[in-house]
């Protein structure tokens, strides 16, 4: 469930970027994405290419994800305090939301009172 729900998002922005680049209808870039994708990785590539084209994928992901945390904590000095002070400061409307007596199920708010 999980690699087909990842599939398809990666179909849908191939398409969309078919669709800007070679100037398809978005339905019809995102069947040609997709027909491309079973065609030429399975077919040609058979499981094996398949299996190490995910696993590049998922590793370029990853050191991209974490080379932007890395840039972000750098940012702010690698401190959690400084990137969470700037965040509310961003976005104060949402302040509430980090209070200690706030919590999205009633029955869990902490009191005010000392009972």
């Amino acid at each position: 469930m999980i690699v087909l729900l990842y599939l398809v998002w990666q179909m849908l922005g191939a398409g969309k970027l078919a669709e800007l680049l070679l100037g398809f209808n978005y339905t019809v870039a995102v069947m040609i994405v997709g027909v491309r994708w079973s065609f030429v990785y399975v077919f040609f590539g058979r499981m094996l290419a398949t299996t190490w084209i995910q696993i590049i994928k998922a590793a370029l992901l990853l050191a991209g994800a974490a080379f932007m945390a890395f840039m972000v904590f750098e940012r702010f000095g690698f401190s959690l305090n400084a990137l969470f002070s700037q965040a509310i400061l961003a976005h104060p409307k949402h302040l509430a939301i980090m209070s200690p007596a706030w919590s999205p199920i009633p029955c869990l708010r902490f009191r005010s009172d000392s009972r």
